[in-house]
This record gives structure tokens, C-alpha cells and sequence, in this order.
């Protein structure tokens, strides 16, 4: 069974998971309350997290 962590950012709560293998990263963010998703791969095996686009796209959402 897959794990999702549930993060809170400016009164907005966001599901997300991530992983990754053999030098992909993937990462999956779903805005549950307003029916939104984001998919993000990369061919860099750091972690989402440290992928700058990922928190543009997260801002990005955020704001929609």
C-alpha cells in the first residue's frame, strides 16, 4: 500500500507522494478541495523536493 503525506501551506492541505529509480524522480500532488493535480517527472534521481520547478509548480497551484 502506497503512503501519501498530506502537507498544509497557506490555509490550502495538499496530498502528495513521491519516489525515485535509477535516476528518475517522480512526484504526484493532488489539491483534493478544488480538483486539481500535478504529475512531475524528471530524469534527476535527487527527490522531488530538491527539483526547483517543483515548488513553482506548487506555487502555481497554490494560487489557482
Amino acid at each position: 500500500m502506497q503512503k501519501y503525506t498530506s502537507t498544509e501551506k497557506d490555509g490550502k492541505t495538499f496530498t502528495h507522494h513521491g519516489g525515485t529509480t535509477a535516476g528518475f524522480s517522480t512526484m504526484t500532488m493532488l489539491d483534493r478541495e478544488n480538483g486539481k493535480a500535478v504529475v512531475l517527472l524528471t530524469n534527476r534521481s535527487l527527490g522531488w523536493e530538491h527539483i526547483p520547478a517543483a515548488e513553482e509548480i506548487l506555487n502555481t497551484l497554490e494560487q489557482q
